[in-house]
């Protein structure tokens, strides 16, 4: 099952039923401007088959942000906490330590000598900002569609979708659907790398999706 990258802010919009839409930058935005420019809306649905990373239909779990605060060498055991949640006093997550991080053949001296040899991912996982591993996902999302399109061609709906706080309907409806934009650019800008900047104008895969439980 593939996994897509959110952070706390958007980890929570998805939380609350906010967000149900997000945008990924077109890498090799030279080549699909030709590409689309040549072949219209059938290049669209072509870009979508071969080189978007999620299909219409797929689940996918989400990497948010995550933290292990405490660990017992004797049990195999971690507490961990999400980013997007508060912090609760003794109201830790709890998981075994998964077998693919543990060299069972060196169990004793993982025991006797935990912090020194501790997995890898463990050590990852203190204070970066993606220390969710698939076994600690929460949120998995069912790809509902997927389209191209620029960046520029968000509507003031889908600035909604994208998990803001703002009544982005009421906005519009008064005029002021300005400060609707300007949260969705910052937001954007926030995380894009140069050269894929609002003012870029990228084109972009827009993924809607759906929360659902995992069935795995």
């Amino acid at each position: 099952m593939k996994n897509i990258q959110m952070n706390t802010e958007m980890a929570k919009a998805i939380l609350d039923g906010r967000k149900l839409q997000t945008r990924i930058v077109i890498k090799d935005n030279d080549f699909i401007d030709i590409f689309l420019k040549n072949g219209g809306e059938l290049n669209k649905l072509i870009a979508v088959g071969r080189l978007s990373k999620y299909q219409k239909g797929e689940v996918i779990w989400v990497r948010e942000p995550a933290e292990v605060t405490s660990m017992n060498a004797e049990r195999m055991t971690i507490d961990y906490h999400y980013g997007a949640d508060e912090w609760i006093v003794n109201e830790a997550n709890k998981m075994f330590i998964p077998e693919r991080f543990i060299d069972m053949d060196r169990t004793n001296e993982i025991v006797e000598n935990f912090d020194l040899i501790k997995p890898k991912w463990i050590k990852e996982c203190q204070g970066i900002p993606y220390g969710c591993i698939k076994e600690m996902a929460r949120i998995f999302l069912k790809i509902t569609d997927v389209r191209v399109e620029r960046l520029h061609g968000i509507s003031i709906e889908d600035i909604g979708k994208e998990g803001s706080h703002m009544d982005t309907k009421y906005a519009e409806d008064i005029g002021e659907d300005d400060f609707c934009y300007e949260w969705g650019i910052d937001t954007w800008d926030e995380t894009a790398p140069k050269g894929y900047q609002w003012s870029d104008n990228p084109y972009v895969f827009v993924y809607e999706f759906e929360r659902v439980k995992n069935d795995n």
